[in-house]
């Protein structure tokens, strides 16, 4: 279960090899998403109903397959439009940073290279007013508007601030730390390529939800030592 921003700005679901676009606002906090083939050309009506980010019910079936290609491809080039406006990166950095997600199948559905090097520039000029990138780690400040998931819940759960040699960025929901402290088997794994050049790594938290592994907790660190790992009162 993954989101994306849509063209318009909105919130789209990745599920299963399914994109579903909102529909409406329900009752008791749900939203309702409907299959994007219903919105554009209604073949199918599946629909699902979602709480913030990971809860969902009531998941209707389509009358097609999936597309587990296409789906990754979309992710993809959202987290390469993400990536181009928020960062100076050369376009090579920005597509090396956001590649490595890509499978076989979303390859076959991605645009060529050139195509989404002229992409990227073409969106950076659009965006002209980008947050400059952060040489150290001292000069990193979030903006609050940019501390919230796309659903307005607070996603920069905890920052042990500036003047900590060891600054530790952690990323994640009240909802998601109620499927962690539910979940019998967690998982934890750290990443070093892919990450912001002012940390060392992007250490994350997985549990077991609905049949299927999913990330719940995000944190940035400067290093990947004992004491990092171990941060009293929290």
């Amino acid at each position: 279960m993954e989101w994306i921003q849509s063209e318009r700005g909105g919130r789209k679901l990745l599920l299963g090899g399914y994109m579903y676009v909102k529909q409406k606002d329900l009752a008791d906090g749900y939203e309702g998403f409907e299959c994007e083939l219903r919105r554009n050309t209604r073949q199918c009506r599946a629909k699902i109903k979602v709480m913030g980010d990971n809860q969902f019910r009531d998941r209707t079936e389509h009358n097609h397959p999936p597309n587990h290609g296409r789906s990754n491809a979309t992710k993809v080039k959202a987290a390469t439009k993400r990536r181009a406006t928020e960062s100076n990166e050369r376009p090579q950095q920005v597509l090396m940073a956001t590649l490595c997600e890509v499978t076989e199948e979303g390859r076959a559905a991605l645009p060529s290279l050139n195509n989404m090097r002229r992409n990227i520039r073409r969106q950076r000029q659009e965006n002209p007013n980008a947050l400059p990138i952060p040489m150290t780690v001292e000069d990193l400040e979030i903006p609050v508007d940019q501390r919230l998931t796309l659903g307005g819940e607070l996603f920069l759960y905890h920052d042990s601030g500036r003047n900590d040699p060891r600054r530790i960025l952690v990323f994640t929901t009240e909802r998601n730390l109620q499927l962690l402290s539910t979940s019998e088997s967690w998982f934890a794994d750290g990443t070093f390529k892919v990450v912001p050049t002012i940390f060392f790594q992007l250490w994350t938290i997985h549990a077991t939800y609905e049949g299927h592994v999913v990330p719940l907790v995000y944190c940035l660190m400067l290093n990947k030592d004992q004491a990092s790992y171990y941060m009293q009162g929290y």
